[in-house]
């Protein structure tokens, strides 16, 4: 399984909901993963400890929120 990290700058604390971005694509097979997982974006919030499968390509998608 490979592992990617998405990292995310914010000056809000977490939990952040991704609800400015239209989707979430797979960096390796570019996938819309929020369409083929059914994530609403309008809801979906992630933290440190969030993690995304992409079972096409075996990615674990992880998000770090970096604070600016």
């Amino acid at each position: 399984m490979l592992d990617y990290t998405i990292e995310i700058p914010s000056v809000n604390p977490f939990p952040i909901k991704l609800k400015m971005c239209d989707s979430i694509n797979c960096p390796v097979c570019d996938i819309d993963l929020s369409e083929e997982l059914n994530i609403d974006l309008d809801t979906f919030e992630v933290d440190e400890n969030t993690t995304i499968h992409c079972k096409d390509c075996d990615l674990q998608l992880n998000f770090k929120i970096v604070k600016i």
